[in-house]
């Protein structure tokens, strides 16, 4: 749920929301940030603000040594990683805004103590630090995390075992909203044991525009001299313990020799090294002198307290229940709380029942909080820390080992009993007991072997699937473990899912990679090509598609060499050997290699003499077919691909008449879904229609049997055929086509969101785009948003595969907001596309697509004035179309080159060069033209706005008569057009009419152009009645307009009234949005002071006077605002204020050395002006000579006023009186 919250607590002047959730009873709500939740409303994630270091009594830590280990009490001081904290710190005050760092190593390097310390010393600079912690099975405490940056310099996000995480949620954690704050250095530490995560997720940073990098904690350097940073690590943490211990003076604890080891190049290792050390000092023990040996030593400890604590009656003091649990039965309680994680007393309840642990539940729990209370008092069974001890707890209670330590027979039973909850893959959450089981179970087997040879591996021969229900990190251990059979990990493979799944793909990538050198080891050719081309498919499940394509073309290679020398029927496996190259090359943008090995697999299925079934050989070639069309059509090669497309669908048509069935039928509908995409792209929607029918029908059945696999099909198949019914002018087909194939992809999505997600935010961007195109604007934007969150979340899980459609929801977005007025949001949107469209690899993005997105940039950039910016992104546009395939055959392209045009001639025109924004104008009037002759219903509307665009521009160059009829046919059209569907174009045709009122009062047709302004008004004024404030700036520049005719035809005090309104809507339009309509302003405020010092105003009051000069003044201070930022495009309109400051200085008294300013600094902008306009503007540079003339008069200068006025005579060939005669 969402609330507003504003505590106006400060100068803060951005909008925050509080995120509030509900788990169990208990709200958990952010302050400027999101909340991710699944459907019971389980958060996802917790963000929190990170917690300070806790003062713990050095007797209670002391008590159960372990408890020192835990970096929350910072029992030692940092030491051992001075260099690595240093390269943190560098990447902290790197230039990006947003960097992203995954710092990995074996469980124990050091990791989280080394961010704690970072995160503490980022936090003393003033930086925020928040912790995100996996939200199943994490605490959920009552109220909120305020993560607002309250004057941060920065934000600093900790994510603590991030390689356990499903990678679609560390995505959605780095979509969250407090990641991406303007203006605010942000930077994310992933913390996690191994960086297979990190490839993928990587990739799905591109979209956040995010500095990446990796960092690996190497082992610390031994030898013997104190300097070495393991002989450092263990001086200073042997000082902090000792502290606690009440020891005087550490160093009579002497360093042993086991820190010259190898395993002791962890920083755990050393710290266990240091507090067995102490501890024995204290207690009068020997220290072991092996790693196994510290750890038995920490783990004796954990037994001793747990004997003491039941043994101890200080502990039942005050409490007449006691503490009562033996210790036997709290070694089964810490090794359960160790396998499964802290969870609510409910859940522990519950599981200790069901577990068989004798005694009360209640009691139980309490005694184990005791011993190890947990971080959130509402949770129990917190497990032993750290992990990489709990690990060793789980494997040395396990039987098996020849350590002096006590295994329990009742392990492996509990075990089982826990992990009997482990669930399908579908049902995998982290809260689960038995999916944290497995990932503990799979690290401890990883360094303990004897836990897989007795335990672990028989269990997973039997029941394999377990393996999966741990997730990719469980996967990733037992496939990087040398000691794992290969038995084991075969049966695991063979129950992993067929098809991809985005939280096992990383594992299975491991695990095939494990097993390959195995499966080649005396396979024949034929399962050694199998093997290649298997492990290529995962790779590129795993998003490792380099990697992917090289065991894709061995296969290939082996096959080609196979198939020449034995029967034809191993031609076959070629056929699947080339179309998985093909998979491979289409996957990294490689098209042309992708179409070549297709076809080259279609000839060969096509020349294959072996005595298989015609229908089983029609059915390959169909299937080929199938996907020859589509990468042909990928890549823009139309009119290549419709031929391919017939044959597809004339081949299942008639295998579904010899034998009906499913398999037949899926191949028709898709075959008939993909000619009508193709025919509809090249124009061809008469031809389209009844093959999007089919589709649609088709799929539909299939759906009924089938729905997880048909539903998103259909809403495909209803989303092509909505283009058709549009394009053919069935508007309202054409939008229940689209709310139809919503509603079909949502409820595709509740069955399988991370693979459906992709087809709901297509069918949201065709139903946002057909409500723009009838006008709907206000009803697109909310499905165009949805849209882009969607593929916002489908891009983070797998860059490769939907980065076209990102650019296209951005860009669909950003048209959609400009059209609205909402410049800033649509900005945003527009850059974040084009800079996709210009960073990606060529051939991820496609050129019609780039060119597209850039230009609808250059849209939104001269919306917001920035017309030089505009023209560059527009020029680019230009260049990347030349890139596509498909020339002028192509409708989209076609179209795609005259929008171009068409903003190529407004952008020229907004620095001012009309010379040169005609031609592209007219370009794009031709091409229009000609798509309007074969397609009416869609590109009349846009031939429409093409005439009255260069109606603007042409009497730019004089040619007045030319602009009128090109405005006049725009009308007419736009009448024809609204004739048919009323209200869909009538805001173009106000527009259009007000701009043909300009040109007819420039040809002094007043009435006419008079008429022409009242019913532009009285239009917009209909379209405000329902949508006001989406009209308001249309309607204050009608009124402005009107009140020029109105002034033209004698009406001056009717003209007045108007104008002030004018200027009144103008001025609050300019305050809430500051520079967009302040030339508006400016030119309702010149026009205001003129009108006022006219005689007729003048004499009224001395008020006038004032209010005209005032008047002037403002406008001319808005205009150098203007002309500062944009000198080309406001040069004449400020040449025009000041000359106009001069002329109401000298009619209404105003100060004559202001006004003698004012318009010198006119005719110099008039100079500049004529020297490459002087069509335009030589006779406003007579009259501003003419003004200074009367400025001149005014200051006493007669005779200087007498020979301008003489000059400027003469130079018209007009005689000038004598003052002597």
């Amino acid at each position: 749920m969402i609330f507003p919250f504003d505590d106006g607590s400060g100068p803060d002047t951005h909008r925050y929301e509080q995120n509030i959730t509900v788990v169990d009873g208990f709200g958990y709500g952010t302050i400027g940030a999101d909340i991710h939740v699944f459907g019971d409303g389980m958060p996802v994630y917790l963000l929190r603000r990170r917690p300070a270091p806790v003062t713990a009594d050095p007797w209670w830590l002391s008590e159960l040594p372990s408890r020192m280990l835990h970096p929350r009490f910072a029992t030692v001081e940092f030491t051992g990683r001075e260099l690595e904290l240093a390269d943190l710190h560098t990447w902290r005050n790197s230039r990006p805004r947003l960097a992203v760092r995954w710092l990995h190593g074996p469980g124990g390097s050091g990791k989280t103590r080394l961010a704690y310390q970072f995160a503490a010393e980022a936090e003393s600079d003033g930086w925020q630090v928040i912790e995100a912690v996996h939200g199943p099975g994490a605490t959920v405490h009552p109220g909120s995390q305020d993560l607002r940056p309250a004057g941060a310099p920065g934000l600093l996000l900790i994510v603590d075992y991030a390689d356990r995480w499903p990678h679609q949620h560390l995505t959605w954690l780095l979509s969250n909203a407090v990641l991406h704050r303007d203006g605010l250095p942000t930077r994310v530490l992933l913390i996690g044991r191994n960086p297979d995560a990190w490839p993928a997720l990587r990739a799905a940073l591109d979209v956040h525009q995010a500095s990446t990098s990796t960092r690996r904690l190497a082992p610390l350097s031994g030898g013997t001299g104190p300097a070495t940073a393991r002989m450092q690590m263990f001086a200073a943490a042997r000082t902090g313990f000792a502290r606690h211990y009440g020891i005087p003076d550490p160093d009579e604890i002497a360093t042993p020799d086991i820190l010259l080891q190898p395993e002791m190049g962890l920083t755990l290792a050393v710290h266990i090294a240091a507090l067995v050390a102490v501890d024995a000092y204290r207690t009068g023990r020997i220290a072991p002198a092996d790693a196994a040996g510290q750890t038995v030593y920490l783990l004796d400890r954990e037994q001793r307290h747990w004997a003491d604590r039941h043994g101890d009656p200080r502990h039942t003091l005050g409490d007449p229940a006691g503490y009562g649990t033996a210790p036997a039965v709290m070694n089964q309680v810490v090794y359960i709380a160790a396998l499964t994680g802290s969870r609510p007393p409910a859940g522990g309840v519950d599981l200790l029942h069901r577990l068989r642990i004798p005694g009360d539940p209640g009691r139980i729990l309490a005694d184990h909080a005791a011993c190890y209370p947990s971080a959130d008092p509402t949770h129990v069974l917190e497990p032993l820390y750290p992990d990489r001890l709990a690990e060793d707890f789980i494997a040395l209670t396990v039987p098996g080992h020849d350590l002096d330590y006590p295994a329990q027979g009742w392990a492996p039973g509990t075990t089982d009993e826990i992990l009997s909850e482990a669930p399908n893959v579908s049902r995998r959450t982290w809260d689960v007991p038995g999916v944290r089981s497995m990932v503990f179970l799979a690290a401890a087997a990883h360094r303990w072997p004897h836990l897989g040879h007795h335990y672990l591996y028989p269990l997973l021969l039997a029941r394999p699937e377990l393996a999966v229900a741990g997730g990719s990190p469980a996967l990733i251990s037992l496939a990087t473990a040398t000691h794992t059979p290969i038995a084991v990990l075969q049966a695991v493979a063979r129950v992993l899912p067929a098809d991809a799944h985005i939280d096992l793909d990383l594992g299975a990538a491991a695990l095939s990679a494990a097993l390959l050198p195995h499966q080649l080891t005396d396979a024949d050719a034929d399962e050694q090509i199998l093997a290649y081309l298997g492990h290529a498919e995962r790779l590129v499940r795993a998003g490792r598609f380099s990697e992917a394509i090289r065991y894709a073309e061995q296969g290939v290679d082996l096959a080609r060499r196979w198939s020449d020398s034995g029967p034809e029927v191993r031609r076959l496996v070629l056929v699947a050997a080339l179309s998985q190259q093909s998979v491979c090359a289409a996957q990294l943008g490689r098209w042309d290699e992708a179409i070549d090995h297709v076809r080259q697999a279609m000839v060969l299925r096509e020349n294959q003499a072996v005595p298989l079934s015609d229908v089983n050989r029609a059915d390959d070639l169909g299937r080929l077919s199938i996907t020859l069309a589509g990468l042909l059509s990928e890549h823009g090669h139309y009119s290549e691909a419709v031929p391919v497309a017939r044959h597809a669908l004339d081949t299942y048509l008639a295998l579904t008449e010899q034998e009906p069935g499913e398999r037949h039928l899926r191949g028709a509908a898709e075959a008939a879904y993909n000619l009508c995409g193709m025919l509809a792209s090249l124009g061809q929607h008469e031809e389209a229609l009844p093959a999007g029918l089919r589709a649609v029908k088709t799929y539909q059945l299939l759906s009924e049997h089938a729905p997880g696999t048909y539903l998103p099909r259909w809403a495909e198949a209803l989303t092509s055929l909505a283009v058709v019914h549009t394009e053919l002018g069935y508007a309202d087909a054409a939008l229940d086509n689209t709310a139809q194939a919503v509603k079909v992809m949502q409820r595709a999505v509740r069955g399988n969101p991370s693979v459906q997600e992709p087809g709901l935010a297509r069918a949201l961007i065709s139903r946002s785009h057909l409500l723009s195109q009838l006008g709907r604007y206000e009803q697109a934007v909310e499905p165009a948003r949805e849209a882009v969150e969607i593929v916002r979340r489908c891009v983070a899980a797998n860059p490769r595969s939907h980065r076209n459609l990102l650019v296209a929801a951005l860009s669909h977005l950003a048209g959609t907001l400009v059209t609205l007025a909402h410049n800033a949001d649509a900005l945003t949107a527009a850059q974040e596309a084009a800079e996709m469209c210009l960073t990606e690899s060529p051939g991820v993005v496609r050129p019609v697509q780039a060119a597209a997105a850039l230009a609808t940039l250059g849209t939104v950039l001269s919306s917001l004035g920035r017309h030089h910016d505009a023209l560059a992104a527009t020029n680019k546009a230009r260049e990347l179309l030349k890139a596509a395939d498909g020339g002028d055959a192509h409708v989209a392209v076609l179209r795609m080159r005259a929008h171009i045009e068409i903003n190529m001639g407004r952008h020229l025109a907004g620095i001012g060069a009309f010379d040169l924004a005609v031609p592209p104008a007219s370009e794009a009037v031709r091409l229009y033209r000609r798509l309007a002759d074969k397609h009416p219903v869609t590109d009349l509307p846009h031939l429409a706005s093409a005439l009255d665009n260069l109606g603007m521009l042409l009497p730019q160059l004089g040619e007045m008569q030319d602009a009128i009829a090109s405005l006049e046919e725009s009308v007419k059209i736009l009448r024809q057009l609204e004739a048919v569907q009323p209200g869909v174009l009538q805001h173009r045709l106000a527009a259009t009419l007000n701009n043909l009122g300009l040109r007819l009062a420039e040809t002094d047709q007043t009435q006419r152009a008079l008429d022409v302004a009242q019913e532009s008004l009285t239009l917009f004024r209909e379209l405000a009645a329902t949508d006001p404030d989406c009209h308001r700036d249309d309607i204050a520049l009608g009124v402005f307009n009107l009140s020029l005719r109105l002034h033209a035809l004698g009406q001056d005090e009717k003209s007045l009234t108007t104008l002030r309104e004018a200027v009144t809507m103008a001025r609050q339009l300019s305050r809430e949005n500051p520079g967009a309509h302040d030339a508006l302003l400016a030119e309702s405020l010149k026009c205001l002071a003129l009108r006022l010092c006219a005689p007729r105003h003048r004499n009224t009051s001395a008020a006038v006077d004032e209010e005209a000069v005032a008047a002037a003044g403002e406008a001319v201070a808005l205009l150098r605002r203007l002309y500062h930022d944009d000198p080309k495009v406001h040069q004449a309109n400020l040449a025009m204020a000041l000359g106009a400051y001069a002329s109401v200085c000298v009619e209404c008294g105003g100060n004559p050395r202001s006004a003698a300013r004012h318009i010198l600094e006119a005719m110099e902008h008039y100079d500049q002006l004529c020297s490459f306009r002087p069509l335009i503007f030589e006779r406003y540079r007579i009259a501003s000579i003419g003004t200074f003339a009367s400025v001149l008069d005014a200051l006493g200068d007669t005779d200087g006023a007498h020979r301008i006025r003489r000059g400027l005579a003469e130079a018209a060939g007009i005689p000038w009186p004598d003052p002597a005669g």
